[in-house]
């Protein structure tokens, strides 16, 4: 979990995600405001565009660029999202997420996360 969120991790996923079918979904851009991790708060920021995620970045200023929607999570709700042992919609039906913003942008990046291609690009290991 040490690598999760880093720079070198969201570049990394960002380059597993090109080239990715769109799918079912609209688009959006939604902030993680993640919380818990051994740097204290960071913040990664989701683009979604036609039901596929395109990058992954963190957000040194949060004014750099306008999210959609922001998250606040916790590092192990994250970790658990990726490597597949938590399902986000289940998460957000359970109360466990609260999105702020538009739910458009929101319900993309859900769509996004339940397709087995991107769970992979996630996780790849």
């Amino acid at each position: 979990m040490s690598e999760l969120l880093t720079e070198a991790w969201c570049a990394a996923t960002t380059e597993r995600l090109d080239g990715l079918e769109p799918g079912p979904g609209g688009s959006g851009v939604v902030d993680w405001m993640v919380s818990g991790g051994p740097d204290g708060k960071v913040r990664v920021r989701w683009t979604v565009a036609e039901g596929r995620p395109l990058s992954v970045a963190p957000v040194d200023d949060p004014g750099d660029g306008e999210s959609d929607v922001e998250v606040p999570v916790r590092v192990d709700d994250v970790d658990a999202m990726i490597h597949g042992s938590l399902d986000p919609a289940v998460a957000f039906m359970r109360g466990d997420l609260k999105p702020d913003g538009q739910a458009a942008a929101w319900f993309a990046l859900l769509s996004a996360l339940g397709r087995d291609d991107v769970r992979s690009a996630l996780d790849p290991g």
